[in-house]
């Protein structure tokens, strides 16, 4: 299985921190994040969870503690076995497979909540758009479906905040251009909060773009959204 482009420089971290390997950093509140997407999508006790782009499960095994069952899907074999080993319970089911194939794993209308943390900037637009609309297929209708920790790029200027670190976007976003690499830079995509929420009314869904509580790590420059599946059960 090959390896994420974005997260071979970090997968194999020199520590055993798990932080590190999932490329957050140390001062990263994980509980804070937890909880964020705890109560964002309202999670019950009864509920079954899907976590898009599981990495080593360090978000997956604490709101694994919240809900009936939780499945989470990597196409990283080293952060799945990670997650094995190191993040797992008897509620939580990991899954080798690029996010972009969930349709061939779960059915339709499975998933009470789904979330997706730390890794939409690795899809572009067409990406970014099946994403969306396989994991609002299999939530159920009326389900929550989080999206957090999106770089901004409205705030582009708020991250690359000197001259020369503009100047250094700019040319890494040609040569990647060049050599045929993905993302506009190391991060992957920069998203306008307004691309989803068109993508979102073209799938018929319900979208709200909101910014993220000031105490997260990386709130100067990120963006979080909520979708409410709003489609209806067809019957055939």
């Amino acid at each position: 299985m090959a390896q994420d482009n974005f997260i071979n420089k970090w997968v194999f971290p020199k520590s055993d921190d798990l932080e590190e390997q999932v490329g957050r950093d140390k001062n990263a509140d994980i509980n804070l994040i937890v909880n964020d997407i705890a109560t964002i999508l309202d999670i019950l006790p009864k509920d079954t969870i899907l976590d898009t782009c599981c990495g080593n499960g360090i978000i997956t095994f604490e709101i694994a503690k919240m809900c009936e069952k939780i499945y989470g899907v990597d196409f990283s074999e080293t952060l799945i076995n990670t997650a094995k080993a190191k993040n797992n319970s008897e509620n939580i089911s990991y899954n080798l497979s690029n996010a972009l194939d969930i349709d061939k794993i779960f059915p339709d209308n499975f998933f009470d909540k789904s979330y997706l943390y730390f890794s939409f900037q690795y899809f572009n637009y067409n990406s970014g758009k099946k994403i969306i609309e396989l994991m609002s297929q299999k939530t159920k209708p009326g389900g929550k479906i989080f999206i957090g920790d999106i770089p901004n790029k409205k705030k582009i200027s708020v991250y690359y905040n000197t001259k020369r670190k503009r100047l250094r976007y700019l040319k890494n976003r040609i040569l990647r251009k060049i050599f045929h690499k993905e993302g506009e830079d190391s991060l992957g995509w920069w998203w306008h909060p307004k691309a989803i929420e068109n993508i979102c009314k073209k799938l018929g869904l319900k979208c709200l773009i909101f910014e993220q509580d000031s105490k997260m790590l990386y709130s100067h420059y990120r963006f979080d959204v909520l979708i409410i599946n709003s489609k209806k059960i067809v019957k055939g």
